[in-house]
């Protein structure tokens, strides 16, 4: 349970770095879930960075008919599902 509080986290976080003017950032979605986790701040502020971290390094489309534009929701989607994210959240479960 844990561990999949850290992960949809990990994916709010992203989201809402990805967003960051707009609506999104001011989302209540990343405190309502870190309210609900038992890992010290030390992990959910470097996950929180990871995740700001992704999300700013999100590329513009090259395809010409997306004007540039970033696909954060679909990048946040592969960084949510990655066995890099996997592997560190479970490097934590020493810590709960």
């Amino acid at each position: 349970m844990q561990r999949e509080l850290l992960r949809d986290y990990a994916l709010c976080a992203c989201l809402r770095f990805g967003y960051k003017d707009s609506e999104v950032y001011s989302d209540i979605s990343t405190p309502i879930l870190l309210n609900q986790m038992l890992y010290s701040s030390f992990i959910t502020d470097l996950i929180k960075e990871k995740s700001k971290k992704y999300a700013g390094n999100i590329k513009g489309s090259e395809v010409a008919d997306y004007n540039n534009k970033r696909p954060i929701i679909v990048d946040c989607l592969k960084y949510y599902r990655s066995s890099s994210l996997d592997s560190l959240i479970r490097s934590f479960d020493s810590e709960l």
